[in-house]
């Protein structure tokens, strides 16, 4: 069975550009791992994604828009959840309580301090590499 994962925003849009980080990109691409986010996680990266300084056209959103919705795991959490210090940092634990994620790949201090919620491992996008690199 396919791991499940959730993206931090901060993370989906570092492996959107071309670097180190895309490998986790092409990991999803390839189907190694499921992807598991929500309308609310989606709207944060659109609304991210138009910001000028990323410099991504309205046809290149629009086109990762069609691929989540093709191949993401696209839940809308009814668990509301105070575990964050910075409360907009609960709704990827929501999505991956609700999606049944093994884990959520973060760059982000708040979200990593917390290690671990409900057996779902909150990781950073170099930990995940790492810990998952030979179990693809």
């Amino acid at each position: 069975m396919k791991r499940k994962v959730v993206l931090d925003t901060n993370v989906f849009v570092s492996i959107l550009k071309k670097g180190r980080l895309r490998r986790i990109l092409n990991l999803w691409l390839d189907e190694k791992f499921d992807l598991v986010t929500s309308d609310e996680i989606i709207k944060e990266l659109f609304d991210v994604l138009k910001r000028p300084k990323f410099n991504f056209s309205l046809d290149e959103i629009e086109e990762l828009g069609d691929l989540l919705f093709e191949k993401a795991l696209v839940y809308n959490p009814q668990i509301k959840l105070n575990v964050c210090t910075d409360a907009n940092d609960n709704k990827f634990v929501e999505c991956a309580v609700e999606g049944k994620a093994d884990c959520i790949i973060s760059g982000d201090p708040h979200l990593l301090e917390l290690k671990e919620y409900r057996g779902i491992k909150i990781l950073s996008p170099a930990e995940f590499i790492l810990q998952y690199k030979y179990k693809f």
